[in-house]
């Protein structure tokens, strides 16, 4: 059993996570594989078998529903080192770990489970970070620019990729099933271990939440009090390199997406967008939608607490 959870996670081997499939599906460690000893209503009964009666009784129960399920745990384990966890490092975890190396896979297990990692999440977050902020108006090309930054070398957090949102209202235009909270945090945190805490991180500029995602409070404050780079673009060329990222959505799909900021875009002026992409001037669409984004863009810069360079793209 690995008591630190740095260093289970730089143990090589396959790694399994044998909660349920529920437990599995709130949040898990990236690149695990649910191998869940017991299924969603199994573990239910489980724990009430235990509230109820006694420790005993569910221990028994439980051997029960995993009995007929040890030929194909054992069909799974290859002979590699495999690496087990479930949420607190109990029983779960350390019966899977007996098992695989009865049947001759070296094997070990993350004392604290899945709660310990966790708690390595928030201390990452908590550190302070030596952020870049890579801000601009929208349709300036920030996450182009982190590839490019990326490819010469620069460690770059990508947030939106994490997310699968693009951010705004125009970001999930292709439907792409988000993460859980908890499991983008994961995400994160994970690309975060990836990094030299000496080096600059290089992250672009994100409101608190980016779809269904929120970034974690410690690390937002830290992003918020970092120096921001702004890409500066004239509104043709943003018009332009917006076009080439939505142009070939679906018009359902952009009306959609007018419709959930027309408060905030204003009646008249949504009515207008809406009208602009039925006709297929979706130029014009783009542009009446920047009227808002800009205003608030403009405004969030002018509260940050530090405001560095600009340079063009």
């Amino acid at each position: 059993m690995i008591g630190c959870a740095e260093e289970f996670l730089a143990f090589q081997g396959h790694l399994w996570d044998v909660r349920s499939p529920q437990e599995y599906t709130q949040g898990h460690i990236p690149g695990a594989i649910n191998l869940p000893l017991f299924s969603d209503r199994e573990r239910v009964s489980v724990g009430t078998c235990y509230k109820r009666e006694s420790k005993r009784a569910a221990i028994q129960m439980g051997l029960d529903f995993v009995c007929s399920k040890i030929d194909g745990f054992i069909d799974q384990f290859s002979g590699d080192s495999a690496r087990f966890y479930c949420f607190r490092g109990g029983m779960r975890s350390q019966s899977m770990m007996h098992l695989a190396t009865s049947s001759g896979t070296p094997a070990t297990c993350l004392k604290g489970g899945y709660k310990a990692f966790r708690r390595l999440t928030r201390d990452l977050f908590a550190r302070k970070w030596k952020l870049k902020i890579l801000g601009g108006f929208t349709g300036v090309g920030k996450t182009k620019t982190l590839r490019v930054l990326k490819e010469r070398g620069e460690q770059v957090l990508d947030l939106e990729r994490l997310a699968c949102h693009l951010g705004s209202a125009f970001g999930n235009l292709r439907r792409k099933t988000q993460p859980t909270s908890e499991h983008f945090e994961n995400k994160v945190a994970m690309e975060l271990l990836k990094f030299d805490e000496a080096k600059p991180v290089w992250v672009e500029d994100e409101s608190r939440s980016i779809g269904a995602c929120s970034i974690p409070g410690p690390f937002f404050e830290t992003m918020r009090a970092s120096p921001v780079f702004v890409i500066k673009k004239s509104l043709d060329e943003r018009v332009d390199y917006l076009l080439e990222l939505y142009g070939d959505a679906p018009k359902g799909a952009l009306i959609d997406a007018v419709q959930r900021i027309e408060k905030r875009l204003g009646s008249e002026r949504a009515r207008a967008a809406i009208l602009s992409i039925e006709d297929g001037d979706l130029k014009s669409a783009i542009k009446y939608c920047l009227a808002y984004y800009d205003k608030t863009y403009a405004y969030g810069l002018s509260l940050r607490s530090q405001f560095a360079s600009k340079f063009c793209d």
